[in-house]
């Protein structure tokens, strides 16, 4: 059940009117996340720019293969545990924190420098606790589908260390915390979020949201 409260920039949405048309995932997908200005910078596109070139520099990846997703992206969240909730300008008392900005890089060769620093990571070679581990699995599972997040990995390596440090120095051009993670393929990319637009696409099926 979606809180319509807190979900207003969903309901008025291209998004959700294409929804209602019944367009699939991939259409979704190409129009809203790849293809559209995103809400956040809809009105600072060379802020936008300037942000993709840092990091296309950092990584030595095509500026094109860069994107927005999420709440920043759309205006609202695509997570059910956010409840579709809208893109958080500023924390207040309903919201403590405001919405991270989420980019995503599509890159195999970069997906690969860092599967090549972490694949001789075992849980066994470290001090155990449930944190460690639950952080192990969540990582492994993220990983199975074809993403990876570095700054999330559980155990210290230098590309972690590396990773948070320069996506750190972005928050201050933003006000807000900026994060990223690294897709195999496009492949991999499309299906991640096919799987969320799927579940939304059909509790709007189910719900008349108002």
């Amino acid at each position: 059940m979606i809180n319509t409260k807190n979900c207003k920039n969903l309901i008025n949405s291209d998004f959700y009117k294409d929804i209602l048309a019944e367009k699939n995932a991939n259409y979704l997908i190409e129009k809203h996340i790849l293809h559209n200005v995103p809400y956040y910078f809809k009105d600072k596109m060379d802020l936008f720019f300037d942000i993709k070139k840092k990091i296309s520099q950092k990584y030595n990846i095509p500026i094109t293969n860069i994107y927005l997703v999420g709440s920043g992206q759309l205006g609202f969240s695509l997570n059910p545990k956010n409840n579709y909730r809208d893109f958080i300008e500023t924390e207040n008392s309903v919201f403590p924190k405001a919405s991270d900005l989420d980019f995503a890089i599509i890159s195999d060769k970069l997906f690969g420098d860092i599967w090549d620093e972490i694949c001789g990571f075992r849980l066994s070679d470290f001090p155990y606790s449930d944190k460690t581990a639950d952080d192990y699995y969540t990582f492994e599972n993220y990983l199975f589908k074809g993403w990876i997040r570095p700054d999330t990995f559980p155990f210290d390596f230098k590309m972690k260390k590396e990773w948070f440090e320069f996506f750190r120095s972005l928050n201050s051009l933003v006000n807000r915390k900026v994060t990223c993670g690294v897709f195999r393929n496009e492949i991999s990319f499309l299906k991640q979020y096919t799987r969320s637009i799927n579940e939304l696409i059909k509790i709007i099926q189910t719900e008349k949201l108002k």
